[in-house]
């Protein structure tokens, strides 16, 4: 019955004691099975081109239309266990749990797998000109499309290479796919089919760019620097941990995460401003994997901990933020992969990790 009457309920609280005038409004909004959604378990969440809501859970696929919601299923009264989706325009391209891809039409309502055998699935990307990039368990790389006369789906591999291990791959704006290993950096071109080194030597999981420039987060508290003019720069932050990820701050200032030694801001000239640990602020865990970024150039993540961190760009503050409700006080149910969505209204969206959904209104 309580798996039946929760839903986004949210209630969000300041670990950190702030005066009453700095403190936003929340609006707290409440849902129930009586708008159809009765899943726990979303495990990310996107809003496709039409503003419309779309939810991976582990009962299959669920639209929100702003009202109610709809469950989209292979067959009535199957649970598709799903651990991921993405959205190139006409089409929601799911990953299941046993890591198979599969594609939902949002003009047919269709589901179709994809046409290969004996691979699974660990991360998939919408590219700008329709389709999706794959990253699989194996080491490959894979493009898969769909035919807009035949609606039939294509798929090649693109990468692959023995003794390089993919870390991750990144869309850039531009349309081209960044593949980061344990061997530096490629990057494809989806329109000509062009695959193209860009740096070896180090191990890279993490990329963020912004106004031509690309920063790539790599091992040993390497990060790498690349403008659109092909200029590569190595730096390196004052520790050995991995840095994990990174984002642009305004003022060209940056945050960058690491695997170990908590969160690091650098200045203009690259100089660490402040080094913010487990020790010396509110951060729950100096192991930090994934940074989120909202419009107004606050950055969101999740550790190992219950709660969210929210970093204010404006007042260099750090803040826990704890989501009562039916969200579990169990650690191990917090790992540091949250999904942390931004609509085009606004409103944040977050999942920690198949523990439950809310929704934050500023």
């Amino acid at each position: 019955m309580l798996r039946h009457i929760y839903i986004f309920l949210i209630l969000l609280i300041f670990c950190l004691a702030a005066d009453a005038t700095e403190t936003p409004d929340y609006t707290f909004t409440s849902y129930n099975s009586d708008f159809g959604f009765v899943q726990k378990e979303v495990m990310k969440i996107i809003q496709d081109r039409n503003g419309q809501m779309w939810f991976a859970t582990w009962d299959g696929l669920y639209r929100f239309d702003g009202f109610s919601f709809s469950n989209y299923k292979v067959r009535p009264g199957d649970g598709i266990r799903l651990e991921s989706i993405s959205e190139d325009g006409d089409n929601i391209w799911m990953r299941g749990y046993n890591g198979t891809i599969s594609r939902f039409s949002k003009h047919t309502t269709r589901i179709d797998n994809l046409p290969m055998q004996n691979y699974v699935a660990q991360k998939e990307l919408s590219l700008p000109g329709g389709g999706i990039a794959v990253r699989m368990a194996d080491g490959r790389v894979v493009v898969a499309k769909v035919d807009r006369n035949s609606d039939n789906i294509s798929a090649r591999v693109v990468f692959g290479m023995k003794g390089v291990e993919v870390k991750r791959i990144v869309v850039g704006s531009n349309g081209i796919l960044w593949i980061l290993t344990s061997r530096g950096v490629w990057q494809y071109a989806p329109g000509s089919g062009k695959l193209k080194r860009l740096f070896g030597g180090m191990e890279c999981q993490g990329m963020t760019g912004s106004r031509g420039k690309s920063v790539f987060c790599c091992s040993g508290g390497h990060y790498i620097i690349y403008t659109g003019g092909g200029r590569i720069t190595k730096r390196k932050l004052p520790t050995s941990a991995a840095v994990s990820s990174a984002a642009f701050l305004p003022g060209g200032r940056m945050i960058f995460a690491t695997l170990g030694d908590g969160l690091y801001i650098t200045g203009r000239t690259n100089n660490v401003e402040r080094h913010l640990t487990a020790a010396n602020s509110v951060l729950s865990s100096d192991r930090v994997s994934e940074l989120e970024q909202d419009r107004f150039g606050d950055v969101w993540f999740c550790t190992n901990r219950p709660g969210v961190m929210h970093y204010r760009h404006a007042t260099d503050e750090l803040q826990c933020l704890n989501l009562q409700g039916e969200f579990s006080g169990d650690p191990s149910m917090w790992r540091n992969d949250m999904k942390i969505v931004e609509d085009s209204h606004g409103k944040l969206w977050l999942t920690p990790s198949g523990n439950g959904m809310a929704m934050y209104d500023r």
